[in-house]
């Protein structure tokens, strides 16, 4: 089975596949000032796509993998030029994991 947003839910309801709205669908739905109404900070799909990948990017997820979860067919390039540039305050502990990796493997 093909493991597309559009496929999921397809095994568990009989084949038929939950269809979920691909990102350019959804765009300009969101209720004006949600956040503020939630109580978070603004966010937009582009913060909610950097985050989400830099998760995965810190979790050690494959980079050629994030790239083409995200469409992209560039092997990763895009992937590290624009999500991986700025390493934060927070990237630290993730800084100190990649070099404990070369200390094991020594």
């Amino acid at each position: 089975m093909h493991n597309s947003p559009s496929c999921i839910g397809a095994a568990e309801s009989g084949g038929k596949g939950i269809r979920i709205p691909a990102p350019f669908e959804v765009r300009g739905i969101r209720p004006p000032h949600l956040e503020q109404r939630l109580g978070y900070p603004r966010f937009t799909q582009r913060s909610i796509r950097r985050f989400h990948i830099g998760r995965l990017w810190r979790s050690g997820v494959d980079r050629k993998l994030i790239s083409k979860w995200q469409g992209h067919c560039d092997g990763g390039k895009l992937i590290i030029d624009t999500y991986t540039e700025v390493l934060r305050d927070d990237d630290i502990t993730y800084e100190q994991q990649q070099f404990a990796k070369l200390q094991r493997a020594a």
